[in-house]
């Protein structure tokens, strides 16, 4: 059994414009979850997601702040900031977006499963609107890693 915590969303806007791309080091764990997010993808014919530097800033910075204020979900209960926001601060203009989140999990591969295993999450993962993704993994003080995965789609595909 998977035990853990995630948690999914989506949001749609009318700004395409196109993002830096970067590379992940493909053993560290946000290049692993990238890479079977990719996987994923392929099993149903999908194309791969590209690394967008504003997506992964984006997650970063979103991870950051659930981590100094203690909450995990996609709005902040103390000032009512949405995750959708942290994609705005970073500059990444799009036409749709989503966000998967997990924590409490000890490895990627138990992440991805449980995310493929959650209608909703599943979903992000496998919008053909979406071409990008940001992703940003860290371990909690209790061990378990917090993982926020962004993604943007740009134009109307």
């Amino acid at each position: 059994m998977i035990a853990g915590w995630l948690v999914w969303s989506r949001f749609l806007v009318q700004t395409p414009k196109t993002a830096q791309a970067q590379r992940l080091n493909s053993n560290s764990p946000a290049g692993i979850i990238f890479d079977l997010t990719n996987i994923e993808r392929q099993k149903v014919g999908l194309g791969e997601l590209r690394i967008s530097d504003k997506l992964t800033q984006a997650a970063t910075n979103k991870q950051k702040e659930m981590l100094e204020k203690s909450y995990f979900s996609h709005i902040d209960s103390n000032n009512g900031k949405k995750w959708s926001e942290f994609i705005i601060d970073s500059g990444y203009d799009y036409s749709t977006a989503g966000e998967n989140l997990a924590r409490n999990f000890s490895n990627p591969k138990d992440i991805v499963e449980a995310w493929m295993n959650s209608p909703t999450h599943r979903e992000n993962i496998l919008d053909k609107k979406f071409q990008e993704t940001g992703i940003s993994v860290e371990k909690a003080s209790d061990g378990g890693l917090i993982v926020v995965q962004m993604f943007g789609g740009i134009g109307n595909q």
